[in-house]
């Protein structure tokens, strides 16, 4: 796992360059449409979904635990998908939608983070970027009946703090596998 961490820091970055640049849009953008915030969400989550799945395939061979970023990959997948093929959902379906995605992806991140917690310095921005996922899906589905320009400040918040965590810790990893010779 550390070597794929390492290895495919930019999968870190990417992800939250991602989460970033989707926060901020939806900032600069609070009236927004939900069927916008919909096509957001849905581009978000595609391109997630790629970055995993292709930093997981990649290393395969390499780590036997690449499967954790593989699900991490298809589950966004399957978030994406539902809200491209079915723009039209009802705001509760979406909001639930993107707070069981929050949920699972938080819950992800931070077993990646512990399996690494001995190999590494620096897990807790993972774990940090898990945390704030958990939280925000609780959120969701504490208050699904939340207001669109709330749920886009909620969502925005989100995805800001996840993306500076994520980039953090693809530096840190850029850093490392520069000190391991990886690069």
């Amino acid at each position: 796992m550390n070597d794929l961490l390492l290895r495919s820091w930019w999968m870190l970055a990417l992800r939250g360059a991602i989460a970033l640049l989707f926060g901020v849009l939806a900032v600069l953008w609070p009236g927004i449409t939900l069927l916008w915030l919909a096509a957001l969400f849905a581009a978000y989550a595609l391109i997630g979904c790629a970055v995993s799945v292709i930093g997981a395939v990649k290393n395969r061979e390499s780590d036997e635990e690449w499967w954790l970023i593989l699900l991490l990959g298809l589950f966004s997948l399957g978030a994406g998908v539902i809200a491209v093929l079915h723009p039209g959902l009802t705001a509760l379906v979406l909001v639930l939608i993107m707070g069981a995605n929050a949920l699972v992806i938080g819950v992800l991140d931070i077993a990646v983070a512990i399996r690494l917690r001995k190999v590494i310095r620096g897990e807790w921005l993972l774990i940090l970027a898990g945390i704030g996922s958990i939280v925000f899906g609780v959120l969701v589905f504490l208050f699904p009946g939340a207001g669109a320009l709330a749920l886009v400040w909620l969502i925005s918040v989100y995805a800001v703090v996840t993306g500076v965590l994520l980039l953090a810790l693809a530096f840190r990893a850029r850093m490392w596998a520069r000190a391991a010779g990886l690069q």
